[in-house]
């Protein structure tokens, strides 16, 4: 049975403000607790779900305080029920990660995304403060304080056109060997979702295009082999790399049925298929203080997504591709068919990766059998 996956957006509110990201321009206060009460009870009340993920975001989350997540915790406890199960993820800028909130986030288990885009040069052309001064050394002094505690973190990069002033490789390098992080993944800036309904003032620079990100991820894959160390984690590649020798790609982007697995909670209660689609009124499909989870999965709403989605994947499912991506991310497709003038809807945009590293898994596996080592 699949997990259900909570996306809590907690608050707008950010000390940053990132070039390609615009929530910190919208208004709203942060979730009250009569919003996080029903979330939590419903989440952990429902019928099927084994695992829940609540997943923390902002802007940026810490600026709630721990008291905040204290009655996060509280409410999980009062309302597990038996042989269920709770997981707590955090993605935040970095910026206020002090002793004390090592010490919380390390005894109640919350692992950590912290976001980095590079070296220096790269990270303050992205990621300032509002008075325009750079977050790089912060985020430096988190990461060490981080390390410190053990903490489980990993490091998520943004790919936009800054990226491209450096070296795939070169940013590889750096998260591995000046940031000393082996866990990383990779995410390719995006555009406002409906077009002319946010700000999105620099769309050129707000969007890093698949084939962009193709070419940046097969550089870092080559680069990733040949390092050859398995204590080294690129999440979207490992996804792929599993799919394609035949196991579960455990990447949400690569899973396939996603509608009614992930879902998005906005401070209000506001409930949108993933946070990727906040913004577009078709993809919010009910507030989980008036409704339950399994009366939005059965909502018409909702059940229009998935019949939506099913069209989609028969033309998908004549791409050569399709079992290793099942259909890819439903954003990803989503975000070309607007700005992609060449796209069909027959590929989900990453058969050009997905080849590179099936041939780099038939020439490994081929020499492996002239050799006589095992596959």
């Amino acid at each position: 049975m699949k997990p259900l996956n909570l996306i809590i957006k907690t608050t707008r509110k950010c000390n940053l403000r990132c070039s390609y990201c615009h929530d910190w321009r919208s208004r709203g206060s942060p979730m009250p607790f009569e919003v996080l009460a029903h979330l939590t009870a419903k989440a952990l009340q429902s019928a099927e779900p084994k695992l829940v993920n609540f997943i923390w975001h902002g802007g940026e989350p810490l600026l709630l305080g721990q008291d905040f997540f204290r009655k996060a915790l509280s409410l999980q406890e009062e309302f597990l029920r038996p042989r269920r199960y709770v997981l707590n993820s955090i993605q935040t800028n970095g910026t206020l990660i002090d002793e004390a909130w090592c010490e919380f986030l390390g005894r109640n288990k919350f692992t950590v995304g912290i976001s980095v885009d590079g070296p220096e040069e790269i990270h303050n052309r992205n990621r300032n403060y509002s008075g325009g001064r750079g977050s790089f050394s912060d985020v430096l002094r988190a990461i060490d304080l981080m390390r410190k505690h053990d903490l489980s973190f990993g490091v998520l990069v943004v790919l936009n056109e800054n990226t491209k002033r450096l070296r795939a490789a070169e940013i590889f390098d750096f998260v591995l060997n000046d940031l000393g992080v082996k866990n990383f993944a990779f995410l390719p800036a995006v555009p406002d979702n409906v077009p002319g309904q946010a700000t999105g003032e620099r769309l050129a620079e707000d969007y890093f295009p698949m084939d962009d990100y193709n070419e940046f991820m097969k550089q870092i894959f080559d680069h990733w082999l040949a390092l050859d160390d398995t204590e080294v984690s690129v999440r979207e590649l490992e996804g792929i790399l599993r799919s394609v020798m035949g196991g579960n790609p455990q990447v949400c982007t690569l899973a396939g049925g996603c509608i009614g697995e992930n879902y998005h909670i906005e401070a209000n209660g506001d409930v949108y298929h993933c946070d990727k689609y906040v913004g577009d009124p078709r993809y919010h499909v009910g507030n989980i203080v008036r409704e339950s989870f399994e009366s939005i999965g059965q909502s018409p709403k909702h059940l229009d997504l998935v019949a939506d989605e099913k069209r989609k994947h028969e033309l998908l499912s004549a791409c050569p591709n399709y079992q290793v991506c099942h259909g890819g991310c439903p954003h990803d497709r989503y975000i070309a068919e607007r700005y992609d003038s060449a796209f069909t809807g027959g590929c989900c945009g990453q058969s050009d990766l997905i080849d590179h590293i099936r041939s780099a898994v038939t020439r490994h596996t081929s020499r492996s059998v002239a050799s006589g080592l095992p596959g």
